[in-house]
């Protein structure tokens, strides 16, 4: 294999690897991955397009939970030459990142006096929209569920603390006993479909327990994780049991990293074009299946 393939590889592999990262930080991976795929098949004389929904196939197989991954590759595969899949893809992420910036004016909306925000893992577009209060000069805090088993929520503790949001840190089992401590829950998701989404193991919990105690809670999404549930895997990938307990006699680790959650459950979807109800997410993604289908 050249250095030129070695290199790929090697980007895959971490793509495959990453259990930590959000599906915003997965999809720029895989744009850069994609684009070094052009660049490589054009040096070879070998048709871009293909080999890059090749790898796109791959990446995706890799992250089947992450709708934004799939999309990353989609939009690759149309380009015929590396210039074009890095126009598309530029174009692709720089929306991404207009669209957390359009949620996050929502969520300054929807709470203009800031307040305590709960939240699990490490969504991208949730740290976005904690920092966007943060310097609305609002009162905002944080109560940040850890996440096992990697506990990505850490590292947003961390984060928010970084660009001066104080937060409390808390381990999973301590969801219940918080949530009526919080003004409003909020999180992320890595696919949104018609009824559900899905997102990290421990979210369903969350917004249950915000239900009980009569605690708003928000998902905040761009409509660009929009896909049909059939396009979703029935089960994920084996994980390492290792991540959760040493190995011991007789016990069986089952190790999983997401869950389907039901849209009834929130109060409101945040989008980059507004806080949408749990229907008017389902007429959107069926109107979002049929514009994919129709340009395929």
């Amino acid at each position: 294999m050249t250095s030129q393939g070695d290199r790929l590889e090697q980007m895959l592999r971490d793509i495959e690897r990453d259990n930590v990262s959000g599906s915003v930080k997965m999809a720029e991976k895989t744009a850069r991955l994609l684009e070094e795929v052009a660049t490589t098949a054009q040096s070879r004389g070998e048709p871009v397009g293909e080999q890059v929904a090749l790898w796109a196939g791959r990446a995706a197989k890799a992250h089947p939970f992450m709708a934004l991954v799939r999309d990353v590759g989609m939009e690759a595969a149309k380009g015929f030459t590396p210039e074009e899949v890095r126009r598309r893809l530029e174009g692709l992420l720089w929306e991404l990142k207009n669209s957390n910036d359009r949620i996050s004016q929502h969520v300054r909306a929807l709470f203009p006096k800031g307040g305590v925000m709960m939240t699990n893992s490490f969504s991208a577009t949730v740290f976005a929209a904690l920092r966007s209060l943060g310097e609305g000069n609002v009162e905002v805090r944080a109560i940040v569920v850890e996440s096992r088993p990697v506990r990505e929520g850490v590292q947003l503790a961390r984060a928010l603390g970084e660009v001066g949001i104080a937060s409390t840190l808390i381990v999973d089992a301590g969801v219940a006993s918080f949530v009526p401590r919080a003004d409003a829950v909020l999180v992320g998701c890595d696919t949104l479909c018609p009824d559900h989404f899905v997102n990290k193991l421990g979210t369903l919990p969350l917004v249950l327990c915000a239900r009980q105690f009569n605690v708003p809670a928000y998902l905040l999404s761009s409509t660009h994780k929009m896909l049909s549930s059939s396009m979703l895997p029935e089960e994920e990938p084996p994980r390492p049991s290792e991540e959760v307990a040493s190995p011991m006699q007789g016990v069986t680790v089952e190790n999983v990293y997401y869950e389907r959650v039901p849209l009834s459950l929130v109060k409101g979807v945040v989008t980059e074009s507004g806080v949408l109800t749990p229907p008017e997410v389902a007429l959107r993604a069926e109107a979002h299946r049929h514009a994919q289908s129709s340009s395929r």
